[in-house]
This record gives structure tokens, sequence and C-alpha cells, in this order.
């Protein structure tokens, strides 16, 4: 079993969750979403999926090569902003549509 830092599984869990999170809005019925990420609309979700995929992997190499200062934590911590915006426009839009 690979042993991670603790940065590196915050900023991998954080790219799960913006996976899952927008996976989940686009699957809510008779709402429509729009995904604000302009290379998915130039190049396709599979396309992207795979950048980011191997995006994540080289971040968290670079994490476990370095020696981790405080500032490092900046770039986790950003990267959750997003699943957690994801959920708060997920509930706004279901309230504003009457299903919550």
């Amino acid at each position: 079993m690979i042993k991670l830092k603790p940065i590196s599984i915050v900023f991998i869990i954080s790219q799960i969750l913006d996976f899952v999170t927008t996976a989940i809005a686009f699957s809510i019925q008779n709402v429509q979403f729009v995904e604000s990420n302009h290379f998915v609309h130039l190049f396709g979700w599979i396309p992207v999926t795979i950048f980011k995929f191997l995006a994540t992997i080289g971040i968290v190499l670079v994490f476990e090569k370095i020696k981790i200062i405080k500032i490092c934590w900046i770039v986790p911590s950003i990267s959750m902003a997003i699943p957690v915006w994801n959920v708060f426009i997920i509930i706004l839009t279901l309230l504003y549509v009457g299903v919550l």
C-alpha cells in the first residue's frame, strides 16, 4: 500500500468530490445544469477527465517529492472549494425549482 502525505490525500479527495458532485448535478432530472469549464465545451468530457486525472497524478507526485510548508496547503484548500460550490449550487437550484 502506498503511504501518501495528508496534503496529497486531501487533494485527491477534493478532485474525486468535484467529479462526483458534477456527475450528480448532471444526473438530476428536469434541471438544466451548465458546466462552467470551457475546456469541456471545446474538447468534451472524456479528454478533460483524462487530463484532470493526469494533472492530479502530477500534482500528487510533486507534493510527495517536496517538503511541505504551510503555504502549500493553499492548493488543496482552493481545490476543495469547487465541490463545496457545486453542492451549494445543487441545493440552491433544487430549492428554486421546488424539489427540496
